[in-house]
C-alpha cells in the first residue's frame, strides 16, 4: 500500500471515530418498556427528519443520548415528521409508552434547533442504511438491527 493510500484510510478511520464520539443516538423499541425488537441510529445532524417505514408504527419505548448542542428531540406519528408530535427537552433520556407520554406508536423524529421543518432534508433510515454504512463521508452513523430479548 502506497503512503497516500495508508494515510486516506487513517484519515477516514479518524473521521469515522470522530464523527461517532459526537454523534446522539436512539435506540427505539417495538415494546412499551424498553424491551422487545428494537433500532438504533447515531446522528449528529439537527433539523433532519428520520423516518423507518419498516418500523412503522412499531416504536413504543425509547432511549436517547447525546443530542446535538441546543436540539430537542421529536417524535412524530406518521412518517416524514409529520402528524401528532411529542417533543423532549432533555438531551438524554428513556421514554416509555406506560408512562403516558405518547399514545401513538412513532413512525419518525427529528431533532428540533430551529423549528419545526427539516430544512437539513429527510432520511429514509430503512433504505439508506446500506449506502450509509459504507459512506465515510456521512454524518449519520447506522447501527446494525439488533434483539433485544
Amino acid at each position: 500500500m502506497s503512503n497516500f493510500q495508508a494515510l486516506r484510510v487513517a484519515f477516514v478511520a479518524v473521521t469515522a471515530t470522530i464523527m461517532s464520539a459526537n454523534a446522539g443516538h436512539i435506540y427505539l423499541f417495538d415494546g412499551p418498556n424498553l424491551n422487545g425488537y428494537y433500532m438504533d441510529w447515531s446522528f449528529s445532524e439537527t433539523q433532519r427528519c428520520y423516518s423507518m417505514p419498516c418500523f412503522n408504527d412499531r416504536a413504543h419505548s425509547l432511549k436517547f443520548r447525546e443530542l446535538p448542542e441546543g436540539g430537542h428531540l421529536v417524535l412524530y406519528e406518521e412518517s416524514a415528521c409529520q402528524g401528532k408530535h411529542y417533543k423532549i427537552a432533555a438531551s438524554r433520556g428513556k421514554v416509555k409508552y406506560k408512562d403516558g407520554a405518547f399514545e401513538f406508536g412513532i413512525s419518525s423524529f427529528m431533532i428540533w434547533s430551529s423549528g419545526i421543518y427539516a430544512t437539513n432534508g429527510m432520511v429514509n433510515i430503512c433504505e439508506d442504511y446500506d449506502r450509509r454504512r459504507l459512506n465515510p463521508n456521512s454524518t449519520d452513523i447506522p447501527v446494525a438491527w439488533q434483539l433485544n430479548e
